[in-house]
């Protein structure tokens, strides 16, 4: 799948001229042009998303013809290592098609996927917006780090945990979102206000096309 000018020009036109697609995503009809005939290479990962979104593409086909791995995926592989090494042991096997074909019926959906390992998981995780701060889930060992019903977290913000400023947790998580950085040392309020001093390991990651912190959060016992 490397041939993405053709794969694009036939997507494209199929809904809209080169004008039009110009037009939606933001850049010059000359360039969908060169991309459709392969003088330039595929684009970035931000144009590609548009381009998934104005021509309603599977987005995972995309990414494929332009021999590119999404940034949730290498989010995925960053925060989860355990997966890395499952597509090492895969890639050994004979015959993985086999294999691959039982976790394609556990990965029917790639959502209910995302949340059984989440859930699964035995870290403790947060998954925060960072627009907002808001808890938009924990899974059940951060809520028993933090001795808090996961109902309760669910309706907390970080800001209501980090003993840091509103505004200095903000820039923090701009700079997570951003990858400018992924780990802190923070301090967090526990239930009945105990402060612990935690590491956390934070990545941007996309649920439903809208991004959030995939934060694994780990006490850090300073002796």
């Amino acid at each position: 799948m490397n041939n993405f000018g053709a794969y694009l020009r036939c997507k494209r036109k199929e809904n809209m001229t080169q004008r039009e697609l110009a037009k939606k995503v933001g850049v010059g009809y000359p360039y969908i042009s060169k991309l459709e005939n392969n003088i330039e290479p595929p684009p970035s990962e931000e144009l590609l998303l548009k381009l998934t979104k104005v021509l309603k593409l599977d987005q995972d086909e995309i990414f494929l013809h332009a021999n590119k791995l999404p940034g949730d995926i290498k989010t995925l592989l960053l925060a989860e290592p355990r997966i890395l090494k499952i597509l090492r042991a895969l890639s050994k096997v004979e015959g993985p098609s086999f294999l691959l074909n039982h976790i394609e019926e556990l990965v029917n959906s790639e959502e209910d996927f995302f949340w059984y390992l989440f859930n699964k998981n035995d870290r403790n995780i947060l998954l925060i917006d960072p627009e907002t701060s808001e808890i938009v889930d924990a899974n059940r060992e951060a809520a028993n780090f933090y001795d808090i019903p996961t109902k309760k977290l669910k309706n907390m913000r970080i800001t209501d945990i980090n003993i840091l400023s509103e505004k200095e947790i903000f820039e923090e998580m701009k700079k997570a979102k951003m990858v400018l950085k992924n780990y802190f040392n923070f301090k967090h309020r526990k239930n009945n206000d105990k402060i612990v001093n935690v590491r956390v390991k934070s990545l941007p990651i996309l649920i439903k096309g809208k991004p959030h912190l995939y934060s694994v959060i780990e006490e850090n016992k300073i002796s």
